[in-house]
């Protein structure tokens, strides 16, 4: 049979057992509710940088397609350098040839004028020739 000390002391151990295993329960707990705070936290941290992350290839993509946008732009000015530089070059070769053109005919016309200045004094000579042999 059981006596009352054994009892007693039996009921004062589950007293223990059960303020132990209580107090573990609340560590365990605290412990618990800490983790679920500092996961939250990591949670929240995770979040905003995956937002800034997120932002972050917004903003490469729209600076990748700026700048596409002025490689293409930068060409098409190069193309029209290019092509303005070969009109001005065609503009330039066509007046140096004109001003060739012109040139020779410059000579030419005082080439002529020599032989017509020339004939107009041959001309006035012979008029004054026979007057002077008379």
């Amino acid at each position: 049979m059981i006596q009352e000390n054994d009892l007693r002391e039996i009921h004062r151990d589950l007293v223990n057992c059960c303020t132990c295993t209580e107090k573990e329960i609340e560590v365990q707990e605290r412990k618990r509710t800490e983790q679920m705070n500092e996961i939250c936290l990591l949670s929240a941290r995770i979040s905003e940088l995956t937002d800034h992350v997120e932002k972050a290839r917004l903003r490469e993509n729209e600076l990748t397609e700026r700048v596409a946008r002025w490689v293409e732009h930068l060409r098409e000015e190069k193309q029209k350098m290019l092509s303005r530089g070969s009109r001005l070059y065609a503009t330039g070769t066509l007046s140096a040839i004109v001003s060739d053109d012109i040139e020779y005919n410059i000579g030419m016309l005082m080439q002529k004028r020599a032989r017509v200045d020339q004939k107009l004094l041959e001309t006035k000579q012979r008029k004054k020739s026979p007057i002077e042999s008379i």
